[in-house]
């Protein structure tokens, strides 16, 4: 539509505002210009007055404008259109499996409005990490399980061990005393009834080795070491 054509049409919707099939033909000119102005003119337009098939536009182009609300009343419907409008409303919403639902009955209506990228998005799974760091929002639409998460948040660090840690031989044999020893050999110590466990304060200035001993702990260990922020800063704790 070229913008003579758009600037008459606007003039005679102000002059006759309450024409229904005039404000669609303005909505759609104003969106096929790209204009942002298409959403406010759905103004007065009741949904169960309007045609399937503008319904389902108009519910588009709300959607594009952020009005989630009125796009999901004019989405109201059991024609394939308006359940495909809808999965995509509910989708921006973040209901999945309501969005899920109506888009699957949309293509059991209509085969041909099958959208594979918005399958895709709709069957993908939202988990919220709440762990060490930022709050993550991951999508993904395969079998990724919260460990491949932890992972990926967390790469594995070469391993530490005491060889790399000069000095600080008295506490080296106390950790391997209290800690090492009750990890790698559980059933001598049941033997003698001797109870394993226990933990030891590593306490001094930033900079002291503290985490580098933890980590060359849990290398001696083969085990896996993760460092995290404490309240009481300062301060490691090996358990």
């Amino acid at each position: 539509m070229d913008e003579a054509t758009l600037r008459s049409l606007l003039a005679a919707l102000e002059a006759t505002p309450d024409n229904a099939a005039l404000r669609i033909a303005v909505i759609r000119g104003l969106h096929g210009a790209g204009d942002a102005r298409a959403a406010e003119h759905v103004g007065p337009l009741v949904p169960q007055a309007v045609s399937a098939a503008d319904r389902a536009f108009i519910a588009g182009v709300l959607l594009g404008a952020g009005a989630l609300a009125r796009a999901l009343a004019f989405a109201d419907g059991v024609e394939p259109e308006l359940q495909l409008a809808r999965a995509r409303v509910l989708h921006a919403q973040g209901d999945q499996i309501a969005a899920l639902t109506a888009y699957e009955a949309a293509v059991r209506g209509n085969p041909t409005l099958e959208d594979r990228d918005l399958r895709a998005l709709l069957a993908a799974s939202i988990r919220v990490h709440d762990g060490d760091g930022p709050r993550l929002r991951l999508v993904s639409n395969d079998d990724t399980d919260r460990s491949e998460i932890e992972r990926l948040l967390h790469p594995a660090q070469p391993p530490v061990t005491f060889a790399e840690v000069g000095g600080l031989d008295d506490i080296k044999g106390q950790i391997e005393k209290r800690i090492i020893l009750p990890f790698q050999k559980p059933a001598l110590f049941a033997r003698f009834r001797r109870k394993p466990g226990g933990g030891i304060l590593l306490y001094g200035p930033p900079g002291c080795g503290k985490t580098l001993l933890a980590r060359a702990t849990a290398g001696q260990c083969n085990a896996r070491f993760r460092a995290g922020a404490r309240p009481d800063a300062g301060r490691d704790v090996l358990r």
